[in-house]
């Protein structure tokens, strides 16, 4: 899609998102299926079948925390947690659906929901421009800070988001300034770190399946989570978390032993074939 269709499409749908939140509705199943247009290109917000009323006499008749309600390549990482939503869940769904208009892909690939999910919650997505080059960098900055991992770094209402669309072809206009970490770097929340996180759930740094992980607080980064890095079994050098080759002696640093599939070295599950991956 061209910047301006972008822009113009966009806008619109968080404008009615903005609508739907402020009368209690989150609607929870964002996607480019449930966007009609009609003969003048307006696009419209369509099937609100499994959207979740916040009013209390009606809450527990439709939704509930735990459902995990939602289509998988478009859910909010707590949604894959089957933890409470508000709106803001659905300003990730449009983040995803607007990586989507620009780059011709979702964010995260995959043919089953483990992987999907663990995506969702603990992978860095893929920086839009790396796909299409030509995507104007203040989208680029929209997608970022709405795909952001906690929902409190994301825009926190719907009606940001569609003001920072609107400021690419109105920048005298804008107001939208993303913090430092928004376009350059991406929360990697350890699972038990969201609000809402079910019980049960260890943090990384007391799970066995993450021993080998290190965590390297600097006094200049925001969050200490965003600097978790890997040591390479082989050579024990320091690893990103998206590395899937030792970047000192060349090594995989995470392969699938079912299907051979080398994957970033902070996956927890197989992005191929959705197994556990044992350290």
């Amino acid at each position: 899609m061209s910047t301006a269709e972008v822009v113009t499409v966009f806008s619109q749908l968080a404008d009615a998102l903005s609508y739907a939140h402020e009368h209690g509705i989150i609607h929870r199943d964002i996607k480019p299926v449930n966007v009609l247009m009609d003969s003048s290109g307006r696009p419209i917000l369509s099937d609100f079948g499994i959207a979740k009323v916040l009013a209390a006499s009606t809450q527990r008749h439709l939704t509930y925390p735990g459902a995990g309600v939602g289509t998988p390549e478009y859910m909010s990482p707590e949604q894959c947690q089957g933890g409470q939503v508000d709106g803001r869940a659905d300003i990730y769904a449009l983040g995803v659906m607007l990586f989507e208009a620009q780059t011709g892909r979702t964010p995260f690939v995959s043919d089953n929901y483990p992987a999907l999910a663990h995506s969702h919650i603990y992978d860095p997505p893929p920086r839009p421009r790396s796909f299409n080059p030509n995507i104007h960098p203040t989208i680029e900055r929209v997608i970022l800070k709405a795909l952001m991992k906690h929902p409190q770094q994301r825009f926190q209402k719907a009606s940001e988001m569609a003001e920072a669309l609107k400021s690419v072809l109105n920048p005298a206009a804008s107001h939208f300034v993303p913090s430092p970490q928004t376009s350059t770097q991406h929360s990697r929340l350890p699972l038990a770190d969201y609000d809402t996180a079910p019980p049960g759930n260890d943090q990384p740094m007391s799970n066995p399946g993450f021993a080998r992980q290190i965590s390297q607080i600097s006094p200049s980064a925001p969050d200490f989570r965003q600097v978790v890095l890997y040591p390479c079994e082989r050579c024990r050098a320091l690893n990103k978390p998206q590395m899937r080759f030792c970047t000192s002696c060349g090594s995989p640093m995470n392969q699938c032993n079912i299907c051979g599939e080398r994957n970033p070295v902070s996956n927890r599950f197989c992005t191929r074939c959705g197994q556990l991956l044992v350290p």
